[in-house]
């Protein structure tokens, strides 16, 4: 229960923020204010002139919970338009979180011009340049090195806030610069009085910028953005396996983005370093269901060698043997979540209702991460149970394969793995698919059975808007096959399975999504 604050205490709270003591997520977390009341508190404190007569001219830093910098528009735009053409033109193309090469390659800047700029801001801001990529000049010598930006800084998602998202080393150059120009009393005020003595000079006009402005792109690069679309949720195939993907209905969907890979043990790694989550599991474990105890305790021992957290050189694969309250966690760090299930099969399927994320081919060794004749090898060695295999070829990896390894097998939209290498839990519980009005074929039957006399006809069942499985639940629905999937149907596209939430499997990973930093796809009408 989120605690009764007065607007004093809001307001040393919010002076905490913008000083960078603490983030968003660090205060929501602290102190159980839900995060969107947090971040309205936020847009008030910067809308009402919450911060004084004084303060109403300076830049205002907060944090977000993924850890971008974000400044009020309204004076930073004002402060921006006085800033020399080259260092507005840097700032603005520096927001998504470019490299100096790729600005370089949008604005057209003289090369050096621009490191000079750059290397000005950060002199302002009491930074030094950070390295990195070192473009060479027109002699082939290294020039100045210059800041280079996260790569991963996303554009800013509502302007309607008054929020401008800045990486956070240049932000600072920024705000350093933007201070000395306007706020620095003995350097600025001497400035502006040797400006006011000068002789006026009328300054050359000069054209507006001619390249386009690169087009805003809705979901960051990791991730790929789907649009709203409807389809069939579920399968008619009745294979035993496909039994909690019947019946199939019509489902519409809302557009989202959703991470073009599973979650890599590296970078599930960086959350448990910042002391952000816990720590993988060492060991497999699921559970017994009808297995024989004796049997089913052999094979948690002999798949917990497959446990990836600790490996070294599984740095690049998936991580698993995660529970689903590790998964979420990790994801709400990022500012993200699990995806929906309807949002998983969407981004495996299609509009269209691929039956696998590639098409309609059988699943084959360059598609996915299956099982294959090294999985029939592996157990044979752990003495366990050879099942069926998938391929009688050898995939080359008896357990899980370093993220985006079968490009064969992506979705027409580039996501990787949704079949094979791990099943990935997504954020709903499990619930059964609800009753379907009759589909093809079933009329005419209707019609046969009652004798000739033709039936009424069945009233269109429109589609379910955004279905989710309930937000409490026991056991949630984990989707895509895993490395050790031995039949085409594990790994099509509509199989769901559910898994206890606290079971961490050698089998299961996830991937992340998010809503889109806005729609471009038209409304319907």
């Amino acid at each position: 229960m989120t605690q009764s604050w007065s607007s004093k205490e809001r307001s040393e709270l919010i002076k905490r923020l913008t000083r960078g003591e603490l983030t968003v997520s660090d205060a929501a977390r602290r102190y159980e204010i839900p995060l969107d009341e947090l971040q309205s508190w936020v847009d008030d404190y910067f809308s009402t002139g919450s911060l004084g007569e004084e303060h109403s001219e300076r830049k205002i830093l907060a944090r977000l919970p993924d850890g971008d910098a974000i400044l009020a528009i309204a004076p930073v735009a004002a402060a921006l338009s006085q800033v020399s053409r080259d260092h507005h033109k840097i700032i603005r193309h520096f927001i998504p979180g470019r490299t100096i090469n790729e600005v370089l390659a949008i604005t057209k800047l003289d090369r050096m011009k621009a490191l000079e700029v750059i290397d000005d801001l950060c002199t302002r801001g009491g930074l030094k340049p950070t390295g990195g990529e070192r473009p060479l000049g027109e002699d082939g010598a290294p020039v100045k090195p210059a800041i280079i930006l996260p790569a991963n800084v996303e554009e800013p998602a509502a302007r309607s806030r008054g929020q401008l998202i800045l990486g956070a080393g240049l932000l600072a150059a920024v705000v350093a610069f933007i201070s000395a120009v306007f706020f620095d009393d003995e350097g600025g005020d001497k400035d502006r009085d040797r400006a006011k003595d000068a002789p006026a000079v009328a300054e050359p006009e000069t054209e507006p910028d001619a390249e386009p402005e690169p087009e805003p792109e809705p979901c960051p690069t990791d991730m790929a953005y789907h649009a709203a679309a409807t389809l069939e949720i579920g399968s008619r195939d009745e294979s035993p396996a496909l039994a909690t993907a019947r019946p199939p209905f019509k489902a519409k969907v809302s557009s989202f983005c959703i991470d073009r890979g599973e979650v890599t043990v590296a970078a599930y790694g960086e959350c448990v370093a910042a002391g952000a989550c816990e720590d993988a599991h060492k060991d497999s474990s699921w559970p017994q269901g009808q297995t024989p105890k004796r049997e089913w305790e052999r094979a948690q021992e002999a798949y917990s060698e497959l446990c990836n957290a600790g490996a070294a050189d599984r740095e690049g694969h998936p991580i698993n043997c995660v529970t689903w309250y590790q998964a979420a966690h990790y994801c709400s760090w990022l500012g993200k979540r699990l995806p929906y299930e309807v949002e998983w099969e969407l981004a495996a399927r299609g509009p269209e209702g691929r039956t696998y994320p590639w098409g309609a081919d059988r699943p084959g060794r360059y598609r996915l991460n299956a099982c294959g004749d090294e999985c029939r090898r592996w157990r044979e060695a752990h003495e366990l149970a050879v099942d069926e295999v998938m391929y009688e070829a050898d995939d080359e990896w008896p357990g899980t394969a370093p993220v985006g390894s079968f490009h064969a097998g992506q979705t027409p939209s580039e996501v990787q793995d949704l079949a094979g290498n791990v099943f990935e839990w997504t954020a709903d519980g499990f619930y059964s698919y609800p009753e379907a009005a009759p589909v093809d074929g079933a009329e005419a039957e209707a019609t046969e059975a009652s004798g000739g006399v033709e039936a009424a006809p069945q009233p269109e069942v429109p589609p379910k808007v955004d279905p989710r499985g309930p937000t409490e639940a026991d056991q949630r629905i984990i989707r895509g096959g895993a490395f050790n999937s031995a039949l085409p149907e594990h790994v099509h596209a509509a199989l769901r399975y559910p898994q206890a939430a606290d079971a961490h499997s050698h089998g299961i990973g996830f991937r992340c999504a998010k809503k889109p930093l806005f729609d471009p796809t038209p409304k319907d009408e």
